[in-house]
């Protein structure tokens, strides 16, 4: 079976990006030393990181959130931000109670 023979099952059995993976292994002269297993696994690699990734943005846009892009990464900690928080629970008077209110207690500190 040739190369292209062989990607255009993978691209017929819907596994494109394991496809793209094998096309450019076979393109790099660098691949050629690696074991047999080693390839298959960097192509299996890649192609389940791909439907992954596909499968985790599908579920982020079929959920609808009001900010889809928003990302833990983007949290600003800086400390203006906790000095506006802290102003706020004091200006605001609101009670907390429980466990909610000793671990706050140390961030209002």
């Amino acid at each position: 079976m040739t190369n292209q023979a062989t990607i255009d099952k993978l691209i017929e059995m819907r596994l494109t990006t394991m496809a793209d993976a094998f096309r450019s292994q076979t393109m790099d002269p660098s691949m050629k030393g690696i074991p047999f297993e080693d390839r298959f696994g960097l192509l299996v690699d890649v192609e389940y990181s791909s439907r992954k990734n596909n499968r985790l943005k599908r579920l982020i846009h079929n959920a609808e959130f009001d900010q889809p892009s928003a990302s833990i990464a983007d949290i600003d900690y800086s400390s203006e931000y906790s000095c506006a928080m802290k102003s706020h629970f004091r200006k605001s008077g609101n009670q907390m109670s429980g466990k909610w209110k000793s671990s706050c207690a140390s961030l209002l500190a």
